[in-house]
């Protein structure tokens, strides 16, 4: 039987030795990443033609700015492609199957947002950590917050559905050097388990996501032979806000009911005034409230502004 001495010294050891190899595994992977990038030009693209592969779009939250014809999107936007200066043989680093490098220090796509609502969110200039495997492999998971341009139809308001797309693509290279390619396997996502409300929907308070969908577009220009590859995101969201919806549908009913007891009433009755005038005050008043979402229809008027001031019409 040992002696407790003689176990607590054994312990020791033991701990010694397993931080020692810790350590060594850490001075491994520190003298992999500074010989990876000794002379490593971040600002040149690997060998060419680079390939991104798509593989996640997760939709965190959005929300619809009709007045701006604007929507704000936060999502997760995966996609990795192969750099052959990023690559290493496991075997001579302690069998190192990855590591992660600073974004700031490695070659990423020049991705920007074609339709973007502002100068400043054109670029994905977010910067997180990625992933570098031995075989060259870079995995690149940032989150992004895109404002782009959607213009918004409003003709079944306030049961309005929009269809806004993104575009996103090389802002300077042709698709002869950055191609870009969705993987079979692609997943779209529209919420976690932070933003799940309990019926499994996206609790956004307004907005419901009905679908996502995304494809590659080739595209060739006037000025150029080669083709241009962006990727083309499709997001249909629907209002779904009951509060607001019969804020909005009850006054209309109320008015539809008052019009119908204004044809009732006899023409000679002195009430048929007062019912006339108690119907163009209340229409134009529900046509001021209104005022702010019909101003910002660019071609149409909401069929429900449109029948509110038809009744006033008739008066």
């Amino acid at each position: 039987m040992m002696s407790p001495g003689l176990v607590v010294v054994v312990l020791v050891v033991m701990a010694a030795a397993g931080q020692g190899k810790d350590l060594q595994g850490s001075l491994k992977l520190q003298h992999l990443r500074k010989t990876l990038l000794q002379g490593y030009d971040k600002e040149a693209l690997p060998p060419t033609p680079v390939t991104v592969n798509v593989s996640q779009f997760s939709i965190r939250d959005l929300e619809m700015h009709e007045g701006a014809h604007r929507l704000s999107l936060h999502a997760w936007l995966g996609y990795s492609w192969y750099d052959q200066r990023l690559s290493w043989k496991a075997e001579d680093y302690g069998g190192a199957e990855m590591m992660t490098i600073s974004s700031r220090d490695v070659w990423l796509p020049d991705f920007s947002v074609y339709n973007a609502g502002d100068a400043e969110a054109t670029l994905l200039t977010s910067r997180f950590r990625v992933i570098v495997y031995p075989d060259g492999k870079v995995l690149y998971v940032p989150s992004l917050d895109l404002h782009y341009s959607c213009v918004a139809d409003l003709t079944y308001w306030p049961h309005d559905t929009h269809n806004c797309t993104l575009k996103i693509g090389s802002w300077v290279h042709s698709g002869r050097h950055i191609d870009i390619s969705v993987q079979k396997n692609f997943s779209t996502e529209v919420d976690d388990e932070v933003t799940k409300s309990p019926d499994g929907q996206m609790d956004t308070m307004e907005w419901k996501i009905l679908n996502v969908n995304l494809k590659r577009l080739s595209k060739f220009y006037d000025c150029c032979t080669e083709p241009y590859v962006s990727l083309m995101v499709n997001i249909i969201v629907q209002r779904e806000a009951p509060a607001f919806c019969w804020i909005i549908k009850t006054p209309a009913v109320c008015l539809v009911l008052l019009t119908v007891v204004l044809f009732i009433l006899p023409p000679g009755a002195g009430e048929k005034i007062v019912f006339g005038g108690m119907n163009i005050i209340l229409n134009l008043m529900f046509l001021i409230f209104t005022h702010g979402t019909v101003r910002n229809a660019p071609s149409h008027t909401p069929l429900l502004a449109c029948d509110t001031s038809g009744t006033a019409s008739t008066m």
